[in-house]
């Protein structure tokens, strides 16, 4: 399969070089944090679940940090393109992008999570390409420092518990997901099989109340509470929770919040996460008429 494309502009990376270019995203932290984070949660579930993940170098430079990893998930017919790079003219991305035979653009394409100076490229792209976006949703990127983490005191309220997420929750995690026509239920199902999630439970009858995730990126997901349970502050808790046992294990919580969430805004910046950067989340198709 390699054969076919061994003269193509994006090389394969090997295993242990992912994770020295995953360090170089350290720089002006926590600019890149995402990134960070991102490429070691993508290298862990590649090496450790055989996810169908591949990363690739443009022409085997690594000297700007440009790396593109091309990953398909159960259940989604889309091919999924994510790209970083440290370099702010996007120069050898978009190289990369546009000559790689390694990509389908006659397909459905979603070329997730752009930061600010990286989404001309999928402009650019869909421009030379012949493609329209089929969705573009700006987030913005909430980051909690370990310090402030640690310091959390998580008071636990009378007949209710706090545990960790198990498989038999996504039926219900998913079927009331606000996302869900985009994702199956089987993402959220390997986010709780590989990833951190935890979820507050009523102590008499064991239901699930409130919860958030660790999902493919690194990064906090998924917060919700039962309708039945809201205005308690049980989406506080279990982010509190999360956050802490990221922060005991020396690791950053970050969040990907749509712009206009005010609760989820409100309650991250109550925990004293701050806004670092906006980033987009672009889909795309093919189209036969110009943009």
């Amino acid at each position: 399969m390699e054969d076919q494309f061994k003269d193509d502009i994006l090389r394969p990376i090997e295993n242990d070089k992912v994770l020295e270019l995953r360090d170089l995203y350290l720089i002006d932290w926590p600019k890149y944090c995402s990134a960070y984070y991102h490429i070691e949660m993508a290298h862990t579930w590649m090496t450790k679940y055989n996810a169908n993940t591949k990363f690739y170098s443009v022409e085997g430079n690594f000297d700007d940090a440009t790396l593109i990893f091309i990953t398909r998930e159960p259940g989604w017919n889309a091919t999924i393109v994510y790209y970083y790079t440290l370099d702010e003219t996007n120069a050898r991305l978009y190289k990369g992008l546009s000559k790689t035979k390694r990509i389908n653009w006659n397909e459905e394409i979603c070329t997730l999570k752009h930061y600010r100076h990286q989404l001309s490229v999928a402009f650019d792209l869909a421009k030379e390409l012949k493609l329209h976006f089929h969705y573009l949703d700006t987030t913005a990127l909430w980051w909690l420092p370990k310090e402030k983490a640690l310091e959390f005191e998580i008071k636990i309220p009378d007949n209710t518990f706090i545990s960790p997420l198990s498989v038999e929750h996504a039926k219900k995690i998913h079927g009331v997901w606000p996302f869900k026509a985009h994702r199956p239920i089987e993402y959220i199902e390997n986010m709780i099989k590989y990833n951190n999630g935890v979820g507050i439970f009523d102590q008499n009858d064991k239901t699930l109340m409130a919860w958030i995730l660790l999902n493919d990126y690194g990064s906090l997901a998924i917060l919700q509470t039962d309708e039945n349970y809201k205005r308690r502050g049980y989406a506080k808790i279990v982010t509190k929770a999360l956050c802490k046992k990221f922060a005991e294990n020396n690791m950053d919580s970050l969040s990907f919040i749509t712009l206009g969430n005010t609760p989820s805004e409100t309650l991250f910046e109550g925990l004293g996460f701050k806004i670092v950067d906006y980033l987009c989340w672009v889909g795309m198709k093919p189209s036969k008429n110009k943009l």
